[in-house]
């Protein structure tokens, strides 16, 4: 028979011979035996237990909507928790540091920039004179109300409003009732300035504390699905501010295009054959686009002539997500199964089928080179190397994940249907405060 034994970091292979006449057979099971542990070494040691416990470290029972979460600290992390609320969240303990009433229907993702918050959204207010503040909480008489698009900025240590201002097409902050046509804006940050992209076409650029519109630009097309290139960057922080410089958008059109903050020109662009789901920057002059049919493509975007697709490989299914790793580009599928893609040939370098469709961008550790993603009642942290699952966080019945974790002094913290919980495969952090 066969005996494979582990000493001193090596494998040792022997034969206990059971008789002369099995000699030679036994010598050909050894063959085969040595052959495809060398091959397939997880068949034989694929982990059954996972590395660390992952503990509980608190739960906050938050009724969401159409949860966004981030954080610009180690201490606290923020949510977009209703139409018009915003929620600072002690990461030592799940407690409420902060409540924001924005006063009207949040209609965008926010972002954190300088210790501020910044949000945009619809509202009913009135007046023809700029906000700022000091006068915005004041009534006006005698006006009547309009719908209105506004951006605010919010305190990230007391939630106390700091700026707001309104979004004309004719470049200055004033009263005009523009808000119909935009039910989705899109926020992202070029150094000290935010812009606004909405669903409708309409770009803006605004500094906070100025009276005036950096740029105003209206595009053809109607806006179908955002990219935002830069926040695909790893990041091995626990924060997420964003620092923008390029995105991009596919249109009502069937038209990819890519657009530079600064100025809004349109640097790029071409007609995808399917509709696109996904995309992030790989280098300076290519993308990665996944879209609705499973098509993965490696598109060079410094040819102004035509679209040069490197490559193009067909997975099983849409694809939901595509992140860049430094090792690869990971991809999340409607098929069930994450991917790791050889950006340089397009070829495969694992794939993992996980029990539900992935419908959320995975959460990349970069220092110990995991990601998590969920689907469903579970989380699963999976190496970035082969693709193995670490570890797996599995919700009580009836709860399920709505959206990716963020990752803040060592604590996982997930948004689900039922609130918010923090996990942690060290010391919770009130432990280690507690010891202090």
């Amino acid at each position: 028979m066969i005996s494979l034994d582990k000493k001193n970091g090596q494998n040792r292979y022997s034969i206990i011979y059971l008789g002369c006449g099995k000699c030679a057979f036994a010598f050909l099971l050894t063959i085969i035996f040595v052959s495809l542990h060398a091959l397939f070494p997880v068949l034989f040691y694929a982990q059954t237990t996972f590395p660390a416990t992952l503990k509980k470290c608190w739960e906050n029972t938050i009724l969401t909507k159409n949860i966004s979460i981030a954080s610009d600290n180690p201490s606290s992390f923020f949510l977009l928790t209703t139409d018009s609320e915003i929620k600072s969240i002690n990461s030592q303990n799940g407690e409420v540091n902060w409540v924001y009433e924005t006063g009207g229907k949040n209609i965008s993702n926010f972002i954190i920039s300088d210790k501020s918050l910044y949000v945009a959204g619809i509202s009913e207010i009135t007046g023809n004179t700029i906000e700022n503040s000091e006068e915005f909480n004041k009534p006006r008489e005698s006006e009547q109300p309009s719908r209105q698009i506004y951006l605010r900025s919010v305190a990230t240590m007391s939630g106390i409003p700091d700026w707001s201002s309104k979004i004309d097409l004719k470049g200055t902050f004033v009263n005009k009732n523009i808000g119909e046509a935009d039910d989705k804006i899109y926020l992202g940050r070029n150094g000290n300035s935010v812009f606004l992209l909405g669903s409708s076409g309409n770009l803006f650029s605004a500094q906070k504390n100025k009276d005036s519109i950096e740029l105003a630009r209206k595009y053809d097309s109607t806006v179908r699905e955002f990219f935002d290139l830069d926040s695909d960057s790893i990041s091995n922080s626990n924060f997420s501010n964003l620092s923008q410089k390029l995105f991009a958008f596919y249109g009502t059109d069937k038209k990819f295009y890519l657009i530079t903050a600064k100025t809004g020109e349109i640097i790029y662009s071409f007609f995808p054959s399917n509709i696109v789901t996904s995309a992030t920057a790989i280098s300076p002059g290519h993308l990665i686009i996944g879209d609705e049919k499973g098509f993965l493509s490696l598109v060079n975007v410094e040819n102004e002539v035509k679209s040069d697709i490197v490559w193009s490989v067909k997975l099983g299914a849409g694809i939901s997500s595509v992140s860049n790793t430094g090792n690869g580009v990971l991809v999340t599928s409607l098929d069930n199964f994450v991917y790791l893609i050889n950006q340089t040939k397009g070829s495969r370098v694992w794939k993992k089928r996980l029990s539900g469709r992935l419908l959320y961008k995975p959460l990349i550790i970069e220092n110990e080179k995991t990601f998590v993603v969920v689907e469903n009642d579970s989380a699963y942290f999976i190496s970035l190397e082969n693709g193995a699952i670490l570890n797996r966080i599995t919700l009580a019945a009836d709860d399920y994940f709505i959206n990716t974790p963020v990752f803040i002094n060592d604590q996982y913290i997930f948004p689900t249907n039922s609130g918010i919980v923090s996990y942690s495969d060290s010391r919770c952090l009130r432990e280690r405060v507690n010891q202090l």
